[in-house]
């Protein structure tokens, strides 16, 4: 699942090897993506506007 969301992610952003994902694992697993600071409207959608 990493794989999957890093290699999704570095298709969208501009700067793909500013893209981290990092992955935690307790009672679930929680995956942490990083991008560049211009990229997060493009992760987020919508360019990162709130409606």
């Amino acid at each position: 699942m990493k794989d999957l969301i890093e290699y999704m992610a570095r298709a969208i952003v501009e700067y793909p090897d500013e893209v981290v994902v990092t992955e935690e694992e307790e009672d679930h697993i929680v995956y942490h993506l990083r991008v560049a600071e211009s990229d997060m409207g493009r992760v987020i959608g919508k360019e990162g506007a709130h409606r």
